[in-house]
């Protein structure tokens, strides 16, 4: 499932609480099925919402209209192009920092030399199928004076058992765990909020800001 609903709602609510953190607002982007990936999609679920104020969806239909317009070739070659790559890190807000997902480690390396330099920070996440939500133990990478720090956290560690898997979600039950996730859902995303605190450099260590949130 995808959980930046309930991510940028728990964000909302933590700068609300904590005042001398400077707060910031949540970006997304996303278009139609792409190859090789398939199943539900960002746009499907942002687009069937109302998101909260600091959540903000860029259609690449929109903002890339050239690209988008790819699509269907794309899924006649039905394989991973260099768009994959490229699609990663468009940056429609111009925003200063930036996290996305790598599976392969060499596309790491390839992400900071590609798109370090556009933001003040940057993580790329080991996570689920491509996403940068975390729903499992994860490995991350952040740049720190030119070298490429690797980091990874489990859940046990944060206290969180979680052990749902879907085989192919559709966007009604995406929609209805939005709308009543269970305690354990609710915990993960409070974990990917505190992820992002971290990209956003508002704190150094994500088990740190996780605890921040929890309260």
């Amino acid at each position: 499932p995808f959980l930046f609903p309930l991510t940028a709602k728990i964000l909302k609510e933590f700068f609300e609480k904590n005042r001398t953190i400077k707060p910031f607002d949540l970006v997304i982007s996303g278009d139609l099925e792409q190859p090789a990936k398939s199943g539900l999609t960002v746009k499907e679920v942002a687009t069937s919402i109302k998101l909260p104020d600091n959540l903000h969806f860029f259609d690449r239909a929109n903002y890339f209209k050239e690209l988008s317009q790819l699509t269907p070739l794309r899924k006649k070659l039905y394989m991973r192009t260099i768009f994959n790559t490229v699609e990663k890190l468009l940056n429609p807000a111009h925003s200063n920092y930036a996290i996305t997902s790598a599976f392969h480690k060499p596309y790491v390396k390839k992400y900071f030399d590609l798109f370090g330099s556009e933001y003040e920070n940057m993580m790329i996440i080991k996570g689920d199928e491509g996403n940068p939500e975390v729903f499992d133990d994860f490995k991350y990478w952040m740049k720190k004076d030119d070298e490429i720090i690797e980091q990874s956290l489990t859940l046990e560690s944060l206290g969180i058992n979680y052990s749902q898997t879907y085989e192919k979600i559709t966007l009604e039950q995406n929609l209805e765990l939005l709308k009543n996730p269970s305690d354990a859902l609710m915990e993960l995303a409070q974990l990917n909020a505190a992820i992002l605190l971290v990209v956003a450099q508002r704190f150094t260590h994500v088990k740190e800001a996780y605890t921040h949130i929890k309260g």
